[in-house]
């Protein structure tokens, strides 16, 4: 089964609480992505590929957009 990771950040960095969470997903499944979502989150978005064992990560980079749109509006997210 997938799991999906939203991560927690201040558009400038990961917070540990990611890191932990998708630690706990990873024992759930070897399947897991992350989504950043923000406006500026590049470095965020760096970051969170570099977590061991996970899968590839995605970003919503749309000023506009909240989290809650990025799955109603697909062309916000990009593989990171």
């Amino acid at each position: 089964m997938a799991v999906l990771v939203i991560a927690d950040h201040d558009n400038a960095s990961l917070k540990d609480t990611t890191n932990k969470t998708v630690t706990a997903a990873l024992a759930l499944s070897k399947d897991v992505d992350i989504l950043v979502a923000g406006q500026g989150v590049d470095a965020v978005a760096a970051h969170a590929a570099k977590i061991d064992g996970k899968a590839p990560n995605w970003a919503s980079r749309s000023p506009r957009r909240s989290p809650r749109w990025c799955w109603a509006w697909p062309g916000t997210m990009t593989p990171s």
